[in-house]
């Protein structure tokens, strides 16, 4: 379809008009992209130093509040441990009492018998509880104001049971004693240790701020302890200050608990709403509880980021939140500091609203400007048309040849327009006719030229021909070369491949090698501790033989003891029976009774040469035994002796084979930069070779552009001879 240069050039303005107006458009679309980025991205930094900041607040306001209450009960505490010293030593008496499972609450455990715990002259138990009056835990009480609780040991494991407090419970009683906390607990295995314990511990849901110290009698064993603590009222403060927060429009703070019956547990929720709520289920499936631990296991102060769907009771929908998380160890609190996602974007809303705008009005003045340039454009095309028309058909002559005719047209043409050949300042249109007039007039000197030029350029052509062919075959010769050297390189990158690949299955060997290395070290280990505990062992085997020996020896003094017991018994019947002969008839009864006194010593004398003989029989066992025992241990001493030189042997080898492998590594390495390289090189031949060839194909075509030539400066030659110069 043929268009007319009138609507080409309304075509022309229209674009003109149009495309400032989408040049416009695009870059205000692409700056509302870029500043809703960026004050998206300003805006989440900004929420994050907010929540940052909070959450920083709270901890020192919690990190504040524990020093302080920390510094009271270990004053305290001190004070406790001079009371105690005064009262006189601690021991555990030999009277015990029994405490049902009911009270002590230990799974599986029955009834425990629980020995007195003896401070000086008071004497504490769980029998029962005085509401009235408890010795030293009242009087503490009244000499510091702190809570205070006694706990006595009730087995070789170290649980401890609670027997004297002065804590009351909201109703103003003691709370109940019997109770036990375990040796696993962590405040009791620290004090098992001889150390006391200070931070925080839970009573009856009360955060406590304590400090336990061990009760150790005379040889220096731990027979129970004393807890002194101090409820933490600032809680109570704090817990107002973390549920007031508010982070942008409707974001919040709270508290998690992570350890105990709080595991998993709300401390301080959204206005208090969800406090003491189990809440672990919906922490897993926000996927948040991995964060939580981190910040768990994080040191003091570290700041954990999180962004989670979150939705509370009452919300219709699920929203983002991002928080900030911290961990405050001596309370067991994980502090979170959360946003909703939706709070800062409101400003990005507004921005990207008022860019709309922006584009709405851009979009409307441009409509307009379009149909401004439309009537401009149609009223100014017909004028500039015209004389375009004319410069046409002269062309169309030339184009067929006749160069007079079309001189003649032109120049009735620029008379008809009043132009001159030599006037300026005029239309282009006017200057386009003025120029055809002149190049048909230039034309005319030029065929002639060509018609001789072509003449000259025709012998020019032939020899350029006959150089490119010569050219062309070493070109030839060149390529082949280059396809001999690349198919060289390739095979050289092959071989260099195959052999790091060997490197790599030698390098997997030597570590699986040093893996058996590190678990034969580690069973070597084993066995080593294990003849350590067997040399313990048998050292303690040996001491309870010397023990029972010394016991035999005991034992032949008591029956030294008998003998003589013996002998006098004989003598006394003796006597007996010489009164009795003195006696008459009146000492015959009494005679009976020294008879019986005598068969009686004599049965005595003959059951203690039998207890001599078994006792000296058991002493040359006992002593027999130590010699055996003697020369076992000096055979396990051995034996550890050389299970620690097969361990040093060993760890020789695995250092061997731990420092071979980086070598192999360091081969391996080389190896594979080898491969690069060779690759490289048969790449960088093959690119030759293509150049080459690409060199061949273009010696070709020159040798075709040649012979193009030629046959072009007889087609000039023939086309020229048609125009009309006469």
């Amino acid at each position: 379809m043929t268009v007319s240069l009138r609507t080409r050039v309304i075509g022309l303005c229209v674009v003109a008009a149009v495309l400032p107006l989408l040049i416009m458009l695009v870059v205000t679309l692409v700056l509302k992209n870029v500043a809703n980025e960026k004050i998206g991205g300003e805006m989440e930094r900004l929420a994050n130093a907010n929540i940052t900041r909070i959450t920083t607040d709270v901890l020192s306001l919690c990190e504040t509040a524990q020093a302080l209450v920390m510094s009271r009960v270990t004053a305290a505490s001190k004070g406790a441990e001079v009371l105690l010293k005064e009262m006189g030593p601690v021991r555990l008496g030999p009277q015990t009492y029994e405490v049902d499972e009911g009270s002590h609450k230990l799974s599986g455990r029955g009834l425990l018998r629980v020995p007195v715990l003896h401070v000086g002259e008071a004497g504490f138990s769980a029998a029962e509880i005085d509401q009235k009056h408890e010795p030293y835990v009242d009087e503490f009480k009244e000499l510091t104001g702190l809570d205070s609780t006694v706990f006595v040991r009730v087995n070789d494991r170290g649980d401890m049971m609670r027997v004297a407090t002065n804590i009351r419970d909201e109703e103003g009683k003691r709370i109940k004693i019997g109770t036990v906390m375990t040796a696993d607990d962590p405040i009791v295995a620290l004090v098992l240790s001889g150390k006391p314990y200070e931070g925080v511990a839970f009573v009856l849901d009360r955060l406590y701020a304590a400090r336990y110290i061990p009760l150790q009698d005379e040889e220096g064993r731990v027979a129970g302890m004393v807890g002194v603590g101090e409820v933490i009222t600032q809680i109570q403060s704090i817990r107002k200050s973390i549920i007031d927060i508010r982070v942008g429009k409707d974001g919040y703070a709270w508290v998690l608990g992570t350890k105990g019956d709080w595991k998993g547990k709300y401390i301080i929720s959204k206005n208090g709403e969800r406090d003491k709520q189990d809440v672990s289920g919906d922490l897993a499936e926000a996927g948040l509880l991995a964060k939580i631990d981190q910040a768990v296991h994080s040191p003091r102060g570290t700041i954990i980021y999180a962004s989670y769907m979150w939705r509370n009771p009452g919300d219709n929908t699920e929203r983002k939140k991002i928080a900030a998380l911290t961990y405050f160890a001596e309370w067991d609190w994980v502090i979170g500091v959360a946003l909703y996602e939706d709070n800062f974007l409101e400003a990005q809303r507004h921005v990207q609203s008022v860019l709309n705008r922006l584009i709405f009005a851009l979009f409307v003045s441009g409509l307009a400007v379009l149909v401004i340039v439309l009537i401009g454009a149609g009223l100014s095309a017909s004028r500039f048309t015209r004389s375009i028309s004319l410069a046409a058909g002269a062309s169309q002559l030339i184009a067929r040849g006749d160069i007079k005719r079309a001189e003649k047209e032109l120049a009735k043409a620029s008379a008809s327009e009043a132009v001159e050949p030599e006037e300026t300042g005029r239309e282009e249109t006017q200057m386009l006719l003025s120029s055809l007039r002149s190049m048909s007039q230039a034309l005319l000197s030029l065929i002639g030229n060509v018609q001789q030029a072509g003449i000259k350029v025709q012998g020019c052509a032939t020899q350029i021909a006959a150089s490119a062919s010569q050219l062309n075959a070493t070109v030839t010769e060149q390529a082949a070369s280059t396809a001999q050297v690349s198919a060289t390189s390739r095979a050289i990158s092959q071989r260099v491949q195959g052999l790091s690949r060997t490197m790599t299955e030698v390098e997997d060997v030597a570590r699986k090698s040093a893996g058996l290395a590190d678990r034969g070290q580690a069973g070597i280990n084993l066995l080593s501790g294990s003849m350590e505990e067997l040399k313990d062992a048998t050292l303690a085997v040996s001491g309870k033989l010397s023990a029972i020996s010394s016991k035999a020896a005991s034992i032949g003094d008591i029956v030294k003891t008998i003998t003589k017991v013996a002998d006098q018994t004989n003598l006394l019947a003796l006597n007996a029976a010489i009164e009795a002969e003195k006696a008459g008839d009146y000492g015959l009864g009494f005679s009976v009774v020294a008879r019986e006194i005598k068969r009686l010593s004599d049965q005595t004398a003959a059951a203690v040469l039998d207890i001599e003989n078994v006792v000296s029989d058991m002493s040359e066992a006992v002593t027999a035994g130590n010699v055996e025992m003697s020369r076992f241990i000096a055979r396990v001493d051995q034996e550890v002796e050389n299970v620690n030189d097969i361990g040093a042997g060993a760890k020789e080898l695995i250092e061997g084979v731990q420092e071979l492998f980086p070598r192999f590594s360091q081969v391996s390495a080389a190896m594979a930069e080898q491969s690069l390289a060779a690759e490289e090189i048969s790449t960088a031949m093959e690119q030759l070779a293509l150049a080459v060839n690409q060199t061949k194909d273009s010696l070709g075509e020159f040798s075709s552009a040649a012979r193009g030539l030629s046959q072009a400066v007889g087609s000039l030659q023939e086309q020229s001879a048609r125009f009309s110069v006469s």
